[in-house]
């Protein structure tokens, strides 16, 4: 969150670079609305969606509806300052600790601050333009 205003992508890709320290790695296209609030705020938070969740990912992958990303689904904010989905199945709310720029992506590598594990269920999985 900049400038108390929310921002969000679907990340087609989230690692785990390492267990001690604990660290995650994140892809982001430039061209994305949230890549600049990412750069800026140094957080972000990643959560994890459930089945059912489909109509919010569809929200946060279209550029069209670009101002209903947060009009669907229970959202808070996490301590730190973060947008968190109160029914995910897990988030993680993360510091960068380091930008790598590559091409048309940064690649952001963040330290979690704070993880949840939230609600228990099967996650939302896409597959050949489809979710299962």
């Amino acid at each position: 969150m900049v400038d108390d205003r929310r921002s969000g992508l679907v990340a087609t890709s989230v690692i785990s670079v390492s267990a001690d320290p604990a660290s995650l790695l994140v892809c982001t296209n430039h061209a994305t609305s949230a890549h600049d609030a990412i750069d800026r705020a140094g957080m972000f938070c990643v959560n994890i969606l459930g089945e059912g969740d489909e109509e919010i990912a569809a929200q946060f992958s279209s550029s069209q509806r670009r101002d209903e990303r947060f009009l669907t689904g229970n959202w808070q904010v996490g301590p730190g300052g973060m947008p968190v989905l109160g029914t995910a199945l897990a988030w993680f709310e993360c510091a960068v600790e380091v930008r790598l720029a590559h091409h048309s992506h940064t690649i952001f590598i963040a330290r979690p601050t704070t993880i949840d594990l939230g609600s228990p269920g099967r996650p939302l999985v896409y597959y050949d333009q489809t979710f299962l």
